[in-house]
């Protein structure tokens, strides 16, 4: 059982305050208002407690390698690319037409 002062039930940010997600065998089983989820879960062998926080159904890694483009073999585009092709490449799929590195 996991508990947080808000439990975020959709994409839209619609959430529950008090909220509670149930876990069984690895696999979400309820989520609710945690008055409701603590009767579902008595059982629970374990409640992480995060009274300060707030509960994401689920994270995107939606970063990007923008040195690599979407061919079938990137890291070969990438080796017999030149310099000069590699920054345009990465300034064209940022779409910005300019791309920077900090030092």
């Amino acid at each position: 059982m996991i508990t947080a002062r808000r439990v975020l039930t959709g994409p839209d940010g619609e959430g529950l305050d008090d909220g509670a997600v149930l876990v069984r065998d690895g696999i979400i089983a309820a989520v609710g208002p945690q008055t409701v989820v603590d009767q579902l879960g008595a059982d629970a062998s374990a409640t992480l407690t995060f009274p300060d926080a707030t509960v994401l159904p689920g994270l995107i890694d939606c970063h990007t390698h923008l040195i690599f483009d979407a061919s079938a073999d990137p890291v070969t585009a990438f080796r017999n690319s030149s310099d000069d092709g590699l920054w345009d490449g990465m300034a064209e799929r940022s779409g910005h037409g300019s791309c920077s590195v900090p030092e």
